[in-house]
């Protein structure tokens, strides 16, 4: 796999986690997803102030070591009413530490409604940052949703066990100039838990598979082919093949080597890569990796397993079983032969 599709793919699988999800735009197909568990659901904390309540809202993310992907952590406020933010309010967000690890933020994005929000510089430290708060608008309830890069520092990539969660936490110090939520007598108030959990690089390659594999699986398309037609059948598209499919002498359906590879290109925007050295080709579909010699009629998985009887050669043409084809993309338990009509399908 060459380097620029890998991140490619890697970057779309991401997009679930680093995509910033605010109170106010928080919509009935996100809440679906947070239930069945393709993105984290938002933590929300009521904060009393001035007689009225400010809610934060901060969602989990994830770094992963051995992947140069620097994973966008976000944070929103809304005030319950108008007014309960001042001009000169200023909030200080820290991040946890544990000895010389830390998360330090960069390119802080910020945008808002009804209220002027900025950074405040000279607040800035290794695993803390604050914003400062003016008004714009007195009539219009203020929203405020701040959004930054995060670098984890002092973790190596060898790492493996007792890797940090780091958690976030608004600082009630009052010696703080403005902070809105000092409190002599209230400690650091915590916001979430696991707002960035550090993934092992074993582990994050396991989750990429997984990601890779339920994408590929929920968005290929159903397939029937005609055995004895140079035709299939692609959602409810006819497609044509350059060899007819047909029935070997060990009754198994076997397709064009060179139909197959040209399926599989067409599923690359669901995660399938194919790659040619010659005539040898990598393939990569969902968590699956297979390494084909055609020449040599002989499929080797990632693992190392060589599979039996898969290809063969025919009047010159290559041929592939359309039952490993269809393992390859997930679906080995859901091929079927259809009698009647001689007809296979992937499903």
């Amino acid at each position: 796999m060459t380097i620029k599709k890998f991140f490619i793919l890697l970057c779309s699988m991401l997009m679930l986690w680093n995509v910033p999800v605010f109170a106010y735009d928080i919509t009935e197909k996100e809440k679906q997803s947070y239930r069945s568990g393709t993105r984290y659901a938002p933590e929300q904390k009521d904060i009393e102030v001035r007689n009225g309540i400010v809610t934060i809202y901060s969602r989990k993310n994830t770094t992963m070591l051995g992947y140069d992907i620097v994973p966008q952590l976000s944070i929103s406020l809304e005030e319950s009413e108008k007014g309960v933010l001042k001009d000169g309010d200023i909030l200080y967000f820290e991040i946890s530490k544990e000895a010389n690890r830390y998360v330090e933020s960069k390119n802080l994005h910020i945008e808002t409604k009804g209220l002027i929000a900025k950074e405040v510089l000279t607040e800035k430290k290794q695993n803390q940052f604050a914003v400062a708060i003016s008004r714009s608008d007195e009539n219009e309830k203020g929203f405020i949703r701040i959004y930054f890069d995060a670098e984890v520092k002092g973790i190596s990539n060898n790492e493996k066990e007792n890797l940090p969660v780091f958690s976030l936490w608004l600082n009630t110090d009052s010696s703080k100039q403005n902070n809105l939520f000092s409190n002599e007598n209230r400690e650091n108030i915590l916001l979430i838990d696991d707002f960035l959990e550090v993934w092992s690089t074993e582990k994050s390659e396991q989750v990429i598979q997984e990601n890779r594999q339920r994408v590929l699986e929920i968005q290929l398309p159903s397939m029937i082919f005609y055995v004895g037609e140079s035709n299939m059948k692609w959602w409810d598209s006819i497609k044509q093949l350059t060899q007819p499919v047909y029935i070997n002498s060990s009754g198994v359906a076997m397709l064009c080597f060179d139909d197959f590879i040209n399926i599989s290109k067409q599923l690359e925007d669901i995660g399938v890569i194919v790659e040619q050295r010659n005539k040898q080709y990598d393939i990569t579909a969902g968590k699956n990796q297979y390494v084909i010699d055609i020449e040599n009629c002989c499929i080797q998985k990632q693992q190392g397993e060589i599979i039996q009887n898969a290809l063969e050669q025919k009047e010159g043409v290559y041929y592939i079983s359309l039952r490993e084809m269809a393992r390859l993309f997930g679906k080995g338990e859901d091929i079927y032969w259809h009698r009647w009509d001689k007809t296979i399908h992937i499903k």
